[in-house]
């Protein structure tokens, strides 16, 4: 019995210790043993320590596995194997973390950046403003500026600064730097990467509000196109930049470069278009106004041709002599009445006939005497006796616009039979002294009541005067490969081109199934350039489209390239309005010179009708002035009897009469209701083409009136001339016949 006891008392201890020592070799962590004062004490906490480190490794690799690489860990001892490769393989872990995030944070960056760059495409200025601003902000840096070239002179070529954020505005008050200028323009000649730590005080200066102070980095980097330096971008912080920060700015600026350049095609393309929209309705516009033009010189020169007409069938109607003499003495102007006067007494006139030997030989001084004082500018009147008959006649000067003496009209009329009647009068005068004093006093009662009558017609003329006094949100396609040419990655906008044409798209494929065999071994060069490290872009055609494809290498901790970034822009409209751009300005070149053969043909019409219309003006003027010196009432009317024409003398008749005439009233107006009609009828006699005259009363006087039809080419009466002059010899014989 003793030795049993005895035997269970050894052995319990030694299994216990065996169970927990098995349960923990088979990775279980089991509650700690307790610990009793007997021979195992110290293999029991041994044990236990075992379990507990156990379960520290295990609680410190779980939270590594679930990425709280920050967790701590303490080793049980120096020569704990376990615990020491735990904290080796958290800090590798740390490492790749810290890879994963800067790579990380350069696709992310890389993403950004092309949508801002896609999202800025057409407005140049914006476009500068975004990638300044966003790029500083993304770096953390503190200052930046943007410069590009400006290549407008070829022989003058300079860096232009087009946007800059947060820098003092004395930094840069010239906007323009010289090549090879400076660090910028330095940075320009080299063509590569500027980076300084080192920076003198003077060069530049961060500031806030709390002070200024010196930047701890600067960097300038190229923005290369083709190897071609277009832009230079500059960014200032005051920590250093590391070196996966600095080749995302030099990607980005390989990025911005390319889209700089498309911009600038765009905004060009953009100008173009607007300017020759512009200069295509400026054309448009200058046509019609020419076009305008031409039709009113057209219907001005219509109107004074048709007015021209008028005024010679007016003096041709009148059957007094009439003709004007220029100032060397030569006939300009004579109506039919005075061709046919001067050939009744032998003499044959015609334009440009010597006035002067019209006359007999005795009276040839006597003429150019009379000549000479209407020159002078004087207008008179006298008798003259012409081959036995009694003449009165009247000189008036012409006068052109400044007011000179161009020209004389001469009109005379026949007063051979007033002459006569004159003579008898006189004998009548002796016989009407009597009565003369009675038809005096009458007459002074006739003048106070007309001088009464004239008053109230001035302040009548006054008062008509007074009253009448307003990344799968990117639009490019994205694909990333690896070393073994198969898809690692793409985008929505990729894959959903390539389902449009069949094809779906998963990871693992080999790119060259996006591809028909025939252009396998073209991209597999372009694949093998990217891989072994070159960044490079290049437009490609293919599935009907135009494409401007970029190749980005990413290097891995090894520097090695892990994978390439293959970015494509669809550029097909961009490629269609270029090619649209060089037909549109050969087109308007075409225009121009088109529009400059037709604005010169133009100029010469203008010239033509210009000169035309001037000759019409003078002959308006000349010929209105010789129908306005004529003391004879003289008008023309249209079919539906509106005036057209008048003489002064018309008007001041009518005015003496309470009446008045303007060009469009109807000519009836003038009449009293009594003979409307009868004068209707004559109008209606002439507008059918007969020219006769009719003796009649008339205000109060005896007329004898005239009514001449007025032909068009067609020989379609189109107006009706009317020569109204008082009938004087009926007159004088109603006179005497009152005086007997």
């Amino acid at each position: 019995m003793l030795l049993i006891w005895s035997s269970r008392q050894y052995w319990q201890p030694i299994q216990r210790i065996s169970n927990n020592l098995n349960t923990l070799a088979q990775g279980t962590v089991t509650q700690p043993l307790p610990l009793q004062q007997d021979e195992f004490v110290e293999i029991v906490a041994a044990s236990n320590q075992l379990g507990q480190n156990i379960a520290n490794a295990s609680h410190f690799a779980t939270a590594i596995g679930q990425g709280q690489l920050q967790t701590q860990y303490q080793p049980s001892s120096q020569a704990d194997t376990l615990g020491n490769a735990l904290l080796l393989m958290r800090e590798r872990l740390m490492l790749v973390a810290e890879e994963d995030r800067k790579r990380n944070w350069t696709t992310e960056g890389l993403a950004k950046f092309a949508d801002i760059l896609r999202a800025h495409y057409t407005d140049f200025a914006a476009f500068n403003d975004a990638i300044i601003q966003n790029l500083v902000r993304y770096v953390k840096a503190n200052q930046g500026a943007l410069f590009i070239l400006n290549d407008d002179n070829i022989s003058q070529k300079y860096l232009e600064l087009t946007a800059c954020y947060a820098y003092e505005r004395k930094k840069y008050i010239s906007k323009q730097i010289g090549i090879g200028e400076g660090l910028v323009g330095q940075c320009f000649l080299e063509q590569d990467t500027i980076l300084m730590t080192d920076i003198p005080t003077d060069y530049v200066r961060i500031t806030s509000g709390l002070g200024q102070a010196t930047p701890t980095c600067l960097i300038l980097v190229p923005l290369k196109m083709d190897k071609n330096v277009i832009g230079i971008l500059e960014l200032a912080a005051f920590q250093k930049f590391e070196s996966y920060q600095i080749a995302f700015i030099e990607k980005v600026a390989e990025n911005i470069a390319s889209s700089i350049a498309s911009t600038k095609i765009a905004v060009q393309t953009q100008k173009l278009l607007k300017t020759s929209q512009q200069q295509s309705e400026e054309m448009k516009a200058q046509e019609e106004e020419l076009r305008q033009n031409m039709e009113e010189l057209q219907a001005t020169q219509d109107e004074m041709f048709r007015q021209s007409r008028y005024m010679e069938d007016l003096i041709n109607a009148i059957d007094e002599v009439l003709f004007t003499v220029n100032t060397d003495l030569k006939i300009d102007i004579f109506n039919q009445y005075t061709k046919h006067f001067f050939q009744n007494l032998g003499v044959n006139i015609e334009k440009g006939s010597d006035v002067i030997d019209c006359f007999p030989a005795e009276n040839k001084n006597e003429y150019r005497q009379y000549y000479t004082r209407c020159f002078l500018g004087e207008k008179y009147e006298m008798a003259q006796s012409i081959f036995g008959n009694n003449y009165q006649v009247q000189y008036n000067p012409i006068l052109n616009k400044n007011g000179q003496v161009i020209s004389a009209v001469v009109l005379a009329k026949n007063v051979t039979e007033i002459v006569k009647a004159k003579a008898n009068a006189e004998k009548l005068y002796v016989e009407s002294q009597e009565q003369n004093a009675m038809m005096k006093a009458q007459e002074e009662a006739m003048l106070d009541t007309f001088n009464d009558l004239q008053k109230a017609q001035d302040e009548a003329t006054e008062q008509a005067k007074y009253l009448n006094s307003v990344l799968n949100a990117l639009n490019d396609g994205i694909f990333v490969i690896d070393p073994n040419l198969q898809l690692k990655r793409f985008n929505q906008l990729a894959s959903d081109f390539f389902m449009g044409l069949g094809l779906t798209l998963t990871n693992g494929m080999s790119i060259f199934d996006c591809f028909p065999p025939e252009v396998h071994d073209s991209y597999r060069q372009l694949y093998v350039r990217a891989f072994e490290g070159e960044a490079f872009q290049q437009k490609e055609e293919g599935f009907d489209s135009t494409f401007l494809v970029q190749y980005n290498p990413i290097f891995g901790r090894n520097k090695k390239v892990e994978y390439v970034v293959i970015m494509t822009k669809d550029i097909t409209q961009m490629a269609a309005l270029e090619r649209q751009t060089q037909e549109l300005l050969q087109d308007v070149q075409q225009k121009n010179e088109e529009m400059l053969a037709q604005e010169e043909e133009l100029r010469q019409n203008m010239e033509e009708l210009h000169a035309t219309q001037e000759e019409m003006h003078r002959q308006v003027h000349y010929t209105n002035s010789i129908v306005n010196v004529i003391d004879e009432v003289i008008y023309a009317i249209d079919k539906d009897f509106k005036v057209q024409v008048y003489n002064q003398y018309t008007e001041i008749f009518l005015a003496q009469r309470r009446k008045s005439i303007e060009k469009g009233m109807n000519i009836l107006s003038v009449f009293s209701s009594d003979v409307v009609e009868e004068q209707k009828r004559y109008y209606e006699r002439c507008f059918a083409g007969e020219k006769f005259q009719v003796e009649k009363q008339a205000f109060g006087l005896s007329y004898l009136t005239q009514y001449n039809p007025v032909f068009d080419e067609q020989d379609n009466v189109v107006s009706v001339v009317v020569l109204a002059k008082v009938n004087s010899h009926v007159e004088l014989e109603n006179t005497a016949q009152k005086l007997a």
